[in-house]
């Protein structure tokens, strides 16, 4: 028994070595989010958590997930905690303590509101237009450690500081704007398609007709845990999966 785990030991020591990046790698994940996170009994899938360990695997290390909110996740990230994140967005500020990889996706964001709302407003046309009437009349439920671009930014902390409630959970916060609590929620699109198609309680639910943001989406690497050497390699391999990606599309 002592010489197998010797060998075990011996065996994680060569591939640590013979890997640019640590072993293993520490992500964070918090709730469902389809189609980029799944959580079903003891099991975590989604197209961005499969993705990553896909990556990992390539990479010779190996992908530990951890559960914490996002918000925690940014600061441990930061403080050298947790080495890496999915699905974020690229900012001056994020980019002084981490990495961003080649963009993996795009992400496009918009408002979800109930139909009689949304038809109330047929002017509705333009972001101005929806954050001149979130700041007098609406409230939203959103994540505020989310990013959705620099216009909700400056909302976030001026007109919109009151008028915002910080919903971690996507389906909670479709839940209150069916429910009335909340006029409009800042969605993905994708996120939210997915939900109105899945739940029959969101069938009047309508996303605005025009976006709010978009951005390409990348992960992001902790400058204390992970080296230029890592992160290089990691967009090599990340490079040939997106080949791989838009090949089998065509």
């Amino acid at each position: 028994m002592r010489i197998l785990l010797l060998c075990s030991a011996l065996s994680c020591a060569a591939v640590s070595a013979a890997s640019p990046c640590p072993v293993p790698m520490r992500m964070a994940y918090n709730n469902d989010w389809l189609p980029y996170v799944q959580l079903q009994d003891e099991r975590i899938s989604g197209s961005d958590i499969e993705l990553v360990r896909r990556l990992t695997h390539r990479l010779g290390s190996a992908l530990q997930l951890v559960r914490m909110s996002e918000q925690r996740a940014l600061q441990q990230l930061e403080q050298g905690e947790l080495d890496l994140l999915f699905a974020a967005s690229y900012t001056t500020e994020r980019a002084k303590y981490a990495y961003f990889s080649l963009p993996y996706r795009e992400e496009h964001i918009t408002a979800v509101l109930n139909t009689d709302l949304l038809a109330q407003h047929p002017d509705l046309r333009t972001s101005t237009d929806f954050y001149q009437l979130a700041s007098k009349r609406w409230s939203g439920a959103v994540n505020t450690a989310g990013y959705y671009g620099e216009e909700f930014e400056r909302f976030k902390q001026n007109e919109g500081q009151n008028r915002l409630f910080h919903v971690a959970e996507e389906f909670r916060r479709l839940q209150m704007v069916v429910q009335g609590r909340a006029q409009y929620s800042i969605v993905d699109q994708n996120v939210a398609h997915y939900h109105i198609h899945q739940h029959q309680e969101f069938s009047k639910l309508r996303l605005l007709p025009f976006l709010l943001h978009q951005s390409s989406i990348h992960l992001m690497l902790g400058k204390k845990t992970i080296s230029e050497r890592c992160v290089k390699q990691l967009n090599l391999i990340l490079s040939t999966e997106l080949k791989s990606q838009t090949a089998s599309v065509q």
